[in-house]
């Protein structure tokens, strides 16, 4: 059992206790905002063609670092400022789902996949893209030397991957009848396909099943399948 400071009418204890939990709650979220890791608290999103993948393709390698209940020390604040200016602004340049997809760049397909922040102190981050980066954000990285970007080769867009996601969202549920549903579905991070979600107690939906059901919606990969009966884990 905690124990409380008393007043005399013991208001005065309660207005401390509350007036700390707002004030760490807020020092938390402006934390999160400025580093980018509130996009990604790892849920899976609900199953709709507006779903949140963007949240699956901006990661942080960080979190097997960090516990939650960790606070962020000035370094970390610091570097975390020194690559939000590039983060956000090739979010903006190769297009996201809170505002829109960018379906060209330099006249050629969007080949960006995903971007995944260093860890905490450091200024690198790695960029995943579908064939050659465009002279655009050639320049656009060049004009930020004070952070590392790690180039590596995607096999799909996120534009394909979110097409795939969407064919899916629409057709599954149809293709499956009363053997299961669609929970969730959403781009990998890493670029190589999408992964789902299915919902189902019928014996007879096997991975392999459900595999072959998806091969005919789309022919991008699916690389994480999961079938549950008891739905979305909650975290």
């Amino acid at each position: 059992m905690a124990l409380l400071p008393q007043s005399r009418d013991g208001r005065t204890a309660l207005l401390i206790v509350v007036g700390a939990a707002v004030t760490t709650v807020t020092l938390w979220a402006g934390f999160f905002s400025l580093t980018g890791w509130l996009v990604d608290s790892g849920d899976r999103a609900a199953p709709r063609a507006q779903s949140d993948f963007f949240a699956k393709a901006v990661d942080t390698a960080a979190d097997t670092d960090q516990s939650a209940t960790d606070y962020p020390t000035a370094a970390e604040l610091e570097a975390a400022a020194v690559r939000e200016p590039l983060v956000r602004q090739l979010l903006h340049l190769a297009g996201d789902e809170e505002s829109q997809l960018v379906h060209t760049i330099d006249g050629k397909p969007n080949g960006y996949a995903s971007l995944v922040i260093g860890a905490p102190l450091s200024n690198e981050v790695t960029l995943r893209w579908k064939g050659e980066l465009p002279p655009s954000v050639r320049t656009f990285i060049a004009e930020h030397p004070e952070v590392t970007v790690h180039l590596v080769d995607a096999p799909h867009s996120l534009v394909e991957m979110s097409n795939a996601r969407d064919k899916v969202t629409r057709e599954l549920d149809a293709r499956l009848g009363a053997a299961g549903s669609l929970l969730a579905v959403g781009p990998d991070k890493f670029g190589t396909g999408i992964w789902v979600m299915i919902k189902t107690d019928d014996p007879e939906l096997t991975e392999a099943a459900a595999r072959e059901t998806l091969a005919a919606i789309t022919s991008i990969p699916v690389v994480e399948l999961e079938l549950t009966e008891t739905g979305v884990t909650l975290y």
